[in-house]
């Protein structure tokens, strides 16, 4: 999957650089290399060399090149995260030596002591799944450098991985009787999600759970006090009655306070709640898009954001507790194994996983919406174009609305009101937070029709039955349509696997994937040019299932350089069919654009060649002096006139 990457160069003469971009740091690095070794970093680290804000400094001197990156992602000062590879301790047997923290770990101990350890605490306490097993946040004093302590532990044979304790933000953008401001639900111009008609068929039943994962639930509003989710099995009696773990969970879990109260003190969660699945046809408010589906409030952040263990704990917990639907409105532009690994959990579980795109405008990859088993949503207005502040990119799923949503507000007054302006009960909320609820509450109303549908079939549900879109980006497939996806009975999988998007694509290429199905009867897939193709050319037809293997081999050659879209059709003997699609980017031809200089065709600016160049090309920059912020994208050579 491709992403474009901020550099800022400040006042930089080029003198040689040539470095590959392919994936990203997530946190403040510093190396001296010279141009020995810069090829041979390249070639064993290739992921190193992505930046998401960075400032590159080149000397003068050829053998003292120093490349410095920045990277702006938050994370909670002083806390790391470390998974080990064997139970080597336990919680309860964490001791104080000498006023300082031991748990027997001889490596580590001497380490912690001198470094002020002043906290170990177990992430969760779920152990069915060994990918939960032996992960523990450690707190040092907050001046700590997290980045040293970490590079400790790195080289420790005890560890399996260690991260900072992120911060993740919410993608909102500040800033029944009400059913006629829900202009997403239904609309003259018919660029909404046909709410209505698929209301004459589902309006959701109780039993299927919907999981805000967020800042907390007003679950008092009278909007939603009556769809809230009830712990049958929890009393309010000091003991953790059902053996989850958590004492007197009635109604889910404040994993930022870690408490048993997920009460909404920002605004963000309810608003998405209000979305998914308002109390509907109460003469009350507004309404949900699945009337009847539960919420479970789970909170993990506040006006501070949201820790990296919060989350991971709280989309575990959802998933323990019977979660079927998990929405996401939060992410960060890096990446996490303590989150990839709980979304993994989650989704082995039958959970399907929603999450938003982000908003700013970018097709950087946004986490977790870009993980593999996450239904990445891009955000559309009201004529069904791309929001102008939504992220895109050839990893989205599909859009849903995310322009001037109207949904519930917490009763009381929360950081949103004092902060922003917002107004409490009910108001208006724009960003891809409001898109990922709309898909959310979807996929809750396709699972009150038919509770035995997979993560898999939910998504390809979702993707096979969308709207168009009208977009300069690749915002996905298209915008939902509830009415077409609750029409749908049967479900062929079709799923084109993603690797083909992670760089430009040259000769004959392996198209893999699935598609299968209990009523399966045939596959076709196809390619078009552009973003949204109108016109389609035969790759492959087969009346042979695949299940995740090769589904066609695609000659490239055969075409001009440029984009395209793969469109994968299943078909079933009950009339179905589903659709995926991947956007890809063919670049046979190499091309070298020169900057600077004295030629007719030479650019002026380095971004101008960066915007017309493609995977694999090269950028000559002649010597100079160049101010500019940059945006490189994917695997771009960028080279000095004195190499």
């Amino acid at each position: 999957m491709g992403s474009k990457n901020s550099i800022t160069l400040l006042v930089v003469t080029i003198l040689f650089l040539c470095f590959f971009i392919t994936n990203s740091y997530a946190i403040e690095i510093s190396e001296k290399i010279n141009k020995e070794s810069l090829s041979s970093l390249i070639e064993k680290e290739p992921k190193n060399f992505q930046f998401l804000s960075d400032v590159l400094t080149l000397k003068d001197n050829l053998d003292d090149l120093s490349l410095k990156t920045n990277i702006k992602a938050e994370y909670v000062p002083g806390e790391i995260i470390v998974k080990f590879k064997n139970e080597i301790f336990k919680i309860n047997e964490i001791n104080f030596l000498n006023n300082q923290l031991s748990f027997g770990v001889p490596s580590l101990d001497l380490f912690n002591m001198e470094n002020g350890l002043l906290n170990v605490e177990e992430i969760s306490n779920n152990y069915s799944h060994k990918i939960l097993k032996n992960v523990y946040k450690f707190s040092y004093p907050e001046d700590s450098d997290v980045s040293s302590i970490i590079e400790y532990y790195k080289k420790d044979k005890n560890v399996v991985y260690v991260e900072p304790n992120y911060i993740f933000h919410l993608l909102n953008i500040p800033n029944d009787n009400y059913l006629s401001q829900q202009w997403a639900l239904n609309q003259t111009n018919d660029c909404d999600i046909d709410a209505p008609e698929a209301w004459d068929i589902e309006t959701g039943d109780s039993n299927i759970v919907i999981a805000i994962v967020d800042t907390g639930v007003d679950y008092n509003h009278p909007d939603l006090a009556a769809n809230i989710w009830d712990n049958i099995a929890e009393s309010l009696n000091g003991i953790d009655d059902d053996s989850n773990g958590y004492i007197d969970d009635i109604r889910g879990w404040d994993f930022y306070n870690k408490d048993n109260n997920p009460i909404d003190d920002y605004g963000h969660g309810t608003h998405c709640s209000g979305i998914a699945s308002a109390v509907t046809n109460n003469s009350v408010g507004i309404a949900g898009i699945c009337w009847n589906c539960t919420i479970m409030p789970i909170k993990i952040g506040g006006s501070y954001g949201i820790p990296l263990d919060a989350a991971a704990d709280g989309i575990i917990y959802a998933a323990d507790n019977g979660a079927d639907v998990i929405s996401m409105s939060w992410g960060g532009y890096f990446t996490s194994t303590l989150i990839s690994d709980a979304i993994d959990y989650a989704y082995e579980k039958g959970a399907a996983l929603v999450a938003a795109a982000g908003n700013s405008n970018t097709d950087m990859k946004l986490y977790p919406a870009a993980y593999d088993n996450v239904i990445a949503v891009a955000a559309t207005n009201s004529t069904d174009e791309k929001a102008d502040f939504s992220n895109y990119g050839n990893w989205i799923d599909l859009a849903a609305p995310g322009v001037d949503i109207y949904s519930t507000m917490p009763t009381y007054e929360v950081f949103m009101n004092d902060n922003y302006g917002y107004s409490q009960n009910y108001d208006t909320c724009n960003g891809t937070s409001m898109a990922c609820p709309f898909v959310s509450g979807l996929a809750g109303l396709i699972l009150s029709k038919n509770s035995s549908f997979s993560p898999d079939e939910i998504c390809t549900i979702l993707k096979s039955s969308t709207d168009t879109v009208t977009s300069d980006y690749y915002i996905g497939r298209g915008r939902i349509n509830a009415y077409s996806a609750i029409l749908k009975d049967s479900v062929p999988l079709a799923i084109i696997n993603s690797s083909l998007a992670n760089s430009g694509l040259t000769g004959v290429v392996n198209i893999s994937g699935t598609a299968n199905g209990s009523l399966f009867t045939n596959y076709s897939i196809y390619y078009g040019e552009g973003l949204y193709p109108t016109d389609w050319t035969t790759i492959n037809f087969s009346s042979f299932m695949v299940n995740n293997s090769i589904l066609a081999q695609w000659n490239t050659t055969l075409v001009d350089d440029g984009i395209y879209v793969l469109k994968l059709n299943v078909n079933d003997s009950n009339g179905d069919y589903s659709e995926d699609r991947l956007q890809v980017e063919v670049n046979n031809v190499i091309n070298v654009f020169f900057v600077g200089g004295m030629g007719p065709s030479n650019y002026t600016y380095i971004q101008d060649a960066i915007n017309d160049a493609n995977d694999g090309d090269t950028i000559f920059v002649y010597n100079g002096t160049y101010y500019e912020s940059l945006m490189i994208s994917d695997d771009i050579n960028l080279i000095g006139e004195d190499q």
